[in-house]
């Protein structure tokens, strides 16, 4: 097993600590830093990489329960909306039925 003080090339900025932002996004080229290795170029142990891992993974199931909750809460108002609907079509109705009695 490798030893935790051991460090690595970080992969997304190749060792420079700075990322090339895309000429599309920027409109100009551009340098941004990189978030991964702290614009240190290097990543420390395989220990690192694992809790990286394990950080993004924690997001990816923050995410998904936000989008469920969302989810959840937009079929719920959507009811409301319709249960509300329902009701000022009916009292439209029965309006339209009670001017005909007169």
């Amino acid at each position: 097993m490798a030893n935790s003080n051991e460090t690595s090339i970080c992969p997304e900025c190749k060792g420079n600590g700075f990322i090339r932002v895309p000429y599309q996004s920027a409109g100009d080229e551009q340098w941004a830093d990189c978030k991964r290795c702290g614009n240190q170029g290097e990543i420390k142990g395989p220990n690192d990489l694992e809790q990286i891992i394990e950080q993004q993974k924690g997001k990816i199931k923050f995410l998904q329960n936000v989008c469920r909750k969302a989810g959840a809460e937009i079929k719920e108002l959507t009811k409301i909306i319709n249960a509300i609907q329902r009701g000022a079509d009916y009292e439209n109705r029965a309006d339209d039925f009670n001017d005909s009695k007169r």
